[in-house]
């Protein structure tokens, strides 16, 4: 009976070891997928929100001009120019909260790292 235990016993001892062996090999793998993996995100994100900011400043710039011509509804000219500003602020924000992101996973990824794993515990 106790050599059975002995053999159970390295049997796992040799599964650690070969776990352990595993994981140290496959970690620098894993950074790096996840640190591609966030700069892929933010510059998607980036861009997709300084894409949206573009339209709506393009959007005041129309609608400013079409308030300068009388003729139009300018009630409604006003009221989408001030929807229009609002927005372009809010995603122009948005958009530097996504540069200031993947500033800090291209510039400092172990920072990074770690700030995530401090988000996980």
């Amino acid at each position: 009976m106790e050599e059975r235990l002995l053999e159970y016993l390295d049997e796992i001892v040799e599964a650690l070891k070969s776990g352990v062996s595993f994981v140290g090999d496959q970690a620098p793998i894993f950074i790096t997928e996840i640190l591609t993996y966030y700069t892929v995100v933010y510059s998607v994100w980036s861009v997709v929100c300084l894409v949206v900011t573009v339209f709506f400043v393009w959007l005041v710039v129309i609608t400013t001009r079409a308030l300068k011509d009388n003729t139009k509804d300018q009630e409604g000219l006003a009221m989408l120019g001030v929807v229009s500003t609002l927005f372009s602020v809010i995603f122009f924000i948005v958009t530097i909260v996504n540069v200031i992101k993947l500033l800090k996973v291209l510039i400092a990824p172990r920072l990074f790292l770690l700030e995530k794993v401090a988000d996980l515990l």
